[in-house]
Protein backbone atom coordinates (compact mmCIF):
# COMPACT_ATOMS: atom_id res chain seq x y z
CA UNK A 1 0.00 0.00 0.00
CA UNK A 2 1.19 3.51 -0.75
CA UNK A 3 2.06 6.06 1.82
CA UNK A 4 -0.80 8.39 2.93
CA UNK A 5 -0.56 11.92 1.55
CA UNK A 6 1.71 14.11 3.56
CA UNK A 7 -0.16 16.81 5.54
CA UNK A 8 1.32 20.30 5.26
CA UNK A 9 2.29 22.03 8.41
CA UNK A 10 0.76 25.49 9.04
CA UNK A 11 4.20 26.99 8.89
CA UNK A 12 4.61 25.75 5.30
CA UNK A 13 1.32 27.40 4.25
CA UNK A 14 2.35 30.62 5.91
CA UNK A 15 5.71 30.43 4.15
CA UNK A 16 3.99 30.03 0.77
CA UNK A 17 1.79 33.09 1.37
CA UNK A 18 4.81 35.04 2.53
CA UNK A 19 6.77 34.17 -0.58
CA UNK A 20 6.98 37.41 -2.66
CA UNK A 21 5.59 35.99 -5.93
CA UNK A 22 2.67 34.21 -4.26
CA UNK A 23 1.79 37.21 -2.12
CA UNK A 24 1.93 39.51 -5.14
CA UNK A 25 -0.37 37.21 -7.15
CA UNK A 26 -2.90 37.04 -4.30
CA UNK A 27 -2.83 40.82 -3.86
CA UNK A 28 -3.35 41.44 -7.58
CA UNK A 29 -6.31 39.03 -7.69
CA UNK A 30 -7.96 40.58 -4.64
CA UNK A 31 -7.46 44.16 -5.87
CA UNK A 32 -8.76 43.30 -9.35
CA UNK A 33 -11.86 41.67 -7.89
CA UNK A 34 -12.58 44.60 -5.59
CA UNK A 35 -12.09 47.15 -8.39
CA UNK A 36 -14.37 45.19 -10.74
CA UNK A 37 -17.17 44.95 -8.19
CA UNK A 38 -16.86 48.64 -7.29
CA UNK A 39 -16.99 49.69 -10.95
CA UNK A 40 -19.84 47.28 -11.71
CA UNK A 41 -22.09 48.51 -8.92
CA UNK A 42 -21.23 52.16 -9.63
CA UNK A 43 -22.36 51.73 -13.23
CA UNK A 44 -25.38 49.67 -12.20
CA UNK A 45 -26.45 52.35 -9.74
CA UNK A 46 -26.34 55.01 -12.47
CA UNK A 47 -28.13 52.68 -14.92
CA UNK A 48 -25.25 52.79 -17.40
CA UNK A 49 -26.04 49.17 -18.21
CA UNK A 50 -28.37 46.49 -16.81
CA UNK A 51 -26.87 43.75 -14.60
CA UNK A 52 -26.32 40.80 -16.96
CA UNK A 53 -25.76 38.00 -14.45
CA UNK A 54 -27.43 38.98 -11.17
CA UNK A 55 -30.19 36.50 -10.15
CA UNK A 56 -33.64 37.79 -10.98
CA UNK A 57 -35.09 37.19 -7.52
CA UNK A 58 -32.05 38.17 -5.52
CA UNK A 59 -32.34 40.00 -2.23
CA UNK A 60 -30.24 42.80 -3.69
CA UNK A 61 -32.69 43.54 -6.49
CA UNK A 62 -35.71 43.32 -4.19
CA UNK A 63 -34.20 45.64 -1.58
CA UNK A 64 -33.03 48.04 -4.29
CA UNK A 65 -36.54 48.12 -5.80
CA UNK A 66 -38.13 48.86 -2.43
CA UNK A 67 -35.56 51.57 -1.76
CA UNK A 68 -36.21 53.17 -5.18
CA UNK A 69 -39.95 53.18 -4.52
CA UNK A 70 -39.42 54.88 -1.18
CA UNK A 71 -37.28 57.61 -2.77
CA UNK A 72 -39.86 58.03 -5.54
CA UNK A 73 -42.70 58.55 -3.08
CA UNK A 74 -40.71 61.19 -1.21
CA UNK A 75 -39.69 63.09 -4.35
CA UNK A 76 -43.03 62.87 -6.15
CA UNK A 77 -45.06 64.18 -3.21
CA UNK A 78 -43.55 67.68 -3.25
CA UNK A 79 -45.65 70.55 -4.55
CA UNK A 80 -43.15 71.24 -7.35
CA UNK A 81 -43.19 67.61 -8.50
CA UNK A 82 -46.98 67.57 -8.46
CA UNK A 83 -47.06 70.74 -10.58
CA UNK A 84 -44.61 69.20 -13.06
CA UNK A 85 -46.63 66.00 -13.35
CA UNK A 86 -49.80 68.05 -13.91
CA UNK A 87 -48.17 69.84 -16.86
CA UNK A 88 -46.93 66.53 -18.29
CA UNK A 89 -50.40 65.03 -18.02
CA UNK A 90 -52.04 68.07 -19.63
CA UNK A 91 -49.67 67.83 -22.60
CA UNK A 92 -50.28 64.12 -23.14
CA UNK A 93 -54.02 64.59 -22.82
CA UNK A 94 -53.83 67.04 -25.72
CA UNK A 95 -51.85 64.55 -27.78
CA UNK A 96 -53.72 61.34 -27.02
CA UNK A 97 -57.19 62.09 -25.71
CA UNK A 98 -58.14 64.77 -28.25
CA UNK A 99 -59.14 63.84 -31.82
CA UNK A 100 -56.65 65.24 -34.33
CA UNK A 101 -59.24 67.19 -36.27
CA UNK A 102 -60.54 69.00 -33.14
CA UNK A 103 -57.17 69.66 -31.49
CA UNK A 104 -56.52 73.36 -30.94
CA UNK A 105 -52.76 73.69 -31.40
CA UNK A 106 -52.85 77.04 -29.59
CA UNK A 107 -53.33 75.05 -26.38
CA UNK A 108 -49.76 73.81 -26.68
CA UNK A 109 -48.65 77.26 -25.50
CA UNK A 110 -50.14 76.45 -22.08
CA UNK A 111 -47.63 73.64 -21.50
CA UNK A 112 -44.73 74.16 -23.96
CA UNK A 113 -42.06 76.85 -24.44
CA UNK A 114 -39.42 77.62 -27.03
CA UNK A 115 -35.95 77.48 -25.44
CA UNK A 116 -32.46 76.32 -26.47
CA UNK A 117 -33.21 73.02 -24.67
CA UNK A 118 -34.80 71.77 -27.89
CA UNK A 119 -32.13 70.35 -30.19
CA UNK A 120 -33.15 69.88 -33.80
CA UNK A 121 -32.10 66.61 -35.41
CA UNK A 122 -31.27 66.70 -39.11
CA UNK A 123 -34.51 64.85 -39.89
CA UNK A 124 -36.65 67.24 -37.83
CA UNK A 125 -34.96 70.28 -39.33
CA UNK A 126 -35.64 69.00 -42.85
CA UNK A 127 -39.27 68.39 -41.95
CA UNK A 128 -39.76 71.80 -40.34
CA UNK A 129 -37.98 73.50 -43.23
CA UNK A 130 -40.66 72.16 -45.56
CA UNK A 131 -43.46 73.35 -43.25
CA UNK A 132 -42.05 76.63 -41.89
CA UNK A 133 -39.20 77.55 -44.21
CA UNK A 134 -35.51 76.99 -43.55
CA UNK A 135 -34.88 80.18 -41.57
CA UNK A 136 -37.76 79.64 -39.15
CA UNK A 137 -36.88 75.96 -38.78
CA UNK A 138 -33.34 76.71 -37.61
CA UNK A 139 -34.57 78.72 -34.62
CA UNK A 140 -37.61 76.59 -33.78
CA UNK A 141 -38.08 75.54 -30.18
CA UNK A 142 -40.27 72.75 -28.85
CA UNK A 143 -43.49 74.81 -28.88
CA UNK A 144 -43.02 75.98 -32.47
CA UNK A 145 -42.04 72.50 -33.64
CA UNK A 146 -45.08 70.85 -32.05
CA UNK A 147 -47.50 73.47 -33.35
CA UNK A 148 -46.08 73.14 -36.87
CA UNK A 149 -46.16 69.34 -36.77
CA UNK A 150 -49.75 69.07 -35.57
CA UNK A 151 -51.02 71.83 -37.86
CA UNK A 152 -49.51 69.87 -40.74
CA UNK A 153 -51.02 66.61 -39.49
CA UNK A 154 -54.43 68.25 -39.19
CA UNK A 155 -54.17 69.57 -42.74
CA UNK A 156 -53.21 66.15 -44.06
CA UNK A 157 -55.98 64.46 -42.07
CA UNK A 158 -58.55 66.90 -43.47
CA UNK A 159 -57.37 66.39 -47.05
CA UNK A 160 -57.30 62.60 -46.68
CA UNK A 161 -60.79 62.46 -45.19
CA UNK A 162 -62.09 64.53 -48.10
CA UNK A 163 -60.56 62.23 -50.71
CA UNK A 164 -61.69 59.06 -48.93
CA UNK A 165 -65.25 60.32 -48.38
CA UNK A 166 -65.56 61.29 -52.03
CA UNK A 167 -64.37 57.85 -53.14
CA UNK A 168 -66.79 56.13 -50.74
CA UNK A 169 -69.69 58.26 -52.01
CA UNK A 170 -68.84 57.09 -55.54
CA UNK A 171 -68.46 53.47 -54.33
CA UNK A 172 -64.83 53.15 -55.43
CA UNK A 173 -61.28 53.09 -54.12
CA UNK A 174 -59.05 56.15 -53.95
CA UNK A 175 -56.89 56.20 -57.07
CA UNK A 176 -53.11 56.55 -57.16
CA UNK A 177 -53.53 59.86 -58.96
CA UNK A 178 -55.71 61.17 -56.12
CA UNK A 179 -53.15 60.13 -53.52
CA UNK A 180 -50.43 61.84 -55.54
CA UNK A 181 -52.48 65.04 -55.79
CA UNK A 182 -53.15 64.88 -52.05
CA UNK A 183 -49.43 64.62 -51.28
CA UNK A 184 -48.68 67.61 -53.50
CA UNK A 185 -51.20 69.68 -51.53
CA UNK A 186 -49.66 68.48 -48.25
CA UNK A 187 -46.05 69.67 -48.64
CA UNK A 188 -45.17 66.58 -50.67
CA UNK A 189 -46.06 64.14 -47.89
CA UNK A 190 -48.82 61.59 -47.66
CA UNK A 191 -50.66 62.09 -44.36
CA UNK A 192 -50.90 59.24 -41.85
CA UNK A 193 -54.34 57.87 -41.08
CA UNK A 194 -55.81 58.73 -37.70
CA UNK A 195 -58.60 57.17 -35.69
CA UNK A 196 -60.36 58.96 -32.87
CA UNK A 197 -59.23 57.84 -29.40
CA UNK A 198 -61.62 55.70 -27.37
CA UNK A 199 -63.90 57.81 -25.21
CA UNK A 200 -62.86 55.89 -22.08
CA UNK A 201 -59.11 56.09 -22.80
CA UNK A 202 -57.07 57.84 -20.11
CA UNK A 203 -53.40 58.75 -20.31
CA UNK A 204 -51.17 56.97 -17.81
CA UNK A 205 -47.58 58.08 -17.33
CA UNK A 206 -45.16 56.05 -15.20
CA UNK A 207 -42.52 58.25 -13.58
CA UNK A 208 -39.06 57.01 -12.68
CA UNK A 209 -37.46 60.24 -11.46
CA UNK A 210 -38.00 63.98 -11.20
CA UNK A 211 -34.84 66.00 -10.61
CA UNK A 212 -35.48 69.67 -9.83
CA UNK A 213 -32.64 72.19 -9.83
CA UNK A 214 -33.93 75.69 -9.08
CA UNK A 215 -35.85 76.74 -12.24
CA UNK A 216 -35.21 73.61 -14.30
CA UNK A 217 -36.25 69.99 -14.03
CA UNK A 218 -35.40 66.71 -15.73
CA UNK A 219 -38.09 64.03 -15.74
CA UNK A 220 -37.64 60.40 -16.75
CA UNK A 221 -40.87 58.57 -17.45
CA UNK A 222 -42.61 55.93 -19.54
CA UNK A 223 -45.56 56.99 -21.68
CA UNK A 224 -46.52 53.47 -22.74
CA UNK A 225 -44.76 53.77 -26.09
CA UNK A 226 -41.25 54.80 -25.06
CA UNK A 227 -39.02 55.54 -22.11
CA UNK A 228 -38.57 59.32 -22.32
CA UNK A 229 -36.61 62.21 -20.83
CA UNK A 230 -38.31 65.59 -20.53
CA UNK A 231 -36.79 68.97 -19.70
CA UNK A 232 -38.96 71.60 -18.04
CA UNK A 233 -38.35 75.25 -17.14
CA UNK A 234 -40.07 77.30 -14.47
CA UNK A 235 -41.09 80.55 -16.17
CA UNK A 236 -43.22 83.28 -14.58
CA UNK A 237 -44.57 81.02 -11.87
CA UNK A 238 -45.38 78.01 -14.05
CA UNK A 239 -43.60 74.92 -15.36
CA UNK A 240 -43.30 74.44 -19.12
CA UNK A 241 -41.99 71.50 -21.14
CA UNK A 242 -39.10 72.60 -23.34
CA UNK A 243 -38.02 69.25 -24.78
CA UNK A 244 -38.89 65.55 -24.73
CA UNK A 245 -36.37 63.02 -26.03
CA UNK A 246 -37.01 59.26 -26.36
CA UNK A 247 -34.40 57.10 -24.66
CA UNK A 248 -35.73 53.72 -25.78
CA UNK A 249 -38.82 52.72 -27.74
CA UNK A 250 -40.83 49.65 -26.70
CA UNK A 251 -41.62 48.52 -30.24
Amino acid sequence: MGQPPRQRRPSECVWQLRHPSVALLVAVCVCTGVMFLALYFALFETRSFPPPFWPKNSWFQISRSIDAQSRAVDSFNTSEAQAIMAVMLQFYQLLRETPVRTLDVRQFAEVLKDTPDYKLTAETQDYLSVILGSEAAQSAGYLTAMQAKWTHLQQGDRLARGVIEQAQAENREVTAEEWQALAEQNHGRLPPTFTDPDSDYKVQLQYESIEINEDSAVVRFDDGVAYQEAILRHIKGRWYITNITPISVHF
